[in-house]
């Protein structure tokens, strides 16, 4: 079996790659992927920048614990990516909340009353008309 290794700093992951990147979960990775368009910044842009922290030790990952992960480690593509999801992640976390794009800037409380809503009626626009 052949097996493509390159420097963390060269993997081109495309955009199609951010419609999943934070845990698998669309509506978290869309929020990432629409902060980086107000931005202004690529996924490319947004691999720097998390490689920028993880070499100052800000960010960490699971393969950091056991190998001396920073930005000129090679890594197959299958663990480019786990440890870019887990960078990005990170990222996300990090975004402070006005900096978050469009609607989402509505207060805490109200988006977790839409996440616990359990009315089949219930409409996702709670948050927009009402906090």
């Amino acid at each position: 079996m052949l097996l493509f290794e390159f420097h963390i700093t060269d993997f081109k992951f495309g955009e199609k790659c951010l419609l999943s990147v934070i845990n698998n979960n669309p509506y978290e990775s869309k929020i990432l992927k629409d902060y980086l368009t107000e931005q202004g910044l690529s996924e490319q842009d947004l691999l720097q920048k998390c490689l920028q922290k993880l070499d100052s030790k800000e960010y960490t990952s699971v393969d950091a614990a056991s190998h001396d992960l920073n930005s000129s480690t090679v890594l197959c593509y299958k663990c480019g990516l786990r440890n870019f999801q887990e960078l990005a992640y990170q990222f996300r976390r990090d975004i402070p909340r006005e900096e978050l794009p469009g609607v989402l800037k509505v207060s805490f409380i109200c988006l977790l009353l839409e996440m616990s809503a359990d009315r089949s009626d219930y409409s996702g626009l709670f948050a927009v008309r009402w906090c």
